[in-house]
């Protein structure tokens, strides 16, 4: 059941924040917190998720690796500290121009 959203390159997160979605739009829906048959409850939310492209977790992830991004290339400029304010200090703060 899960091997299409794994080939969409679906993650533990995609699922997760589906499942918060289902519950928390604001559209009264609830899930049971011991389902009897928990794969299809899954398997129910999924298919009204629909498109498998739209990864519910991409725009997380995306500012993670932004992030990520912007510390390495701040560890890896010599012309300002670890949190991006230009070198030497003076009167103004500069950020640097990674």
């Amino acid at each position: 059941m899960l091997a299409k959203p794994a080939a969409h390159g679906w993650t533990d997160r995609d699922l997760n924040q589906m499942l918060r979605d289902h519950t928390l739009a604001g559209n009264g829906k609830w899930i049971a917190t011991s389902p009897q048959r928990p794969i299809l409850l899954l398997a129910g939310i999924l298919n009204q998720h629909g498109e498998l492209d739209n990864r519910p977790a991409a725009l997380d992830d995306a500012r993670e690796e932004e992030a990520r991004q912007q510390r390495i290339a701040v560890r890896a400029c010599h012309r300002c500290d670890a949190h991006g304010w230009q070198l030497p200090y003076s009167d103004a703060a500069v950020r640097c121009t990674h």
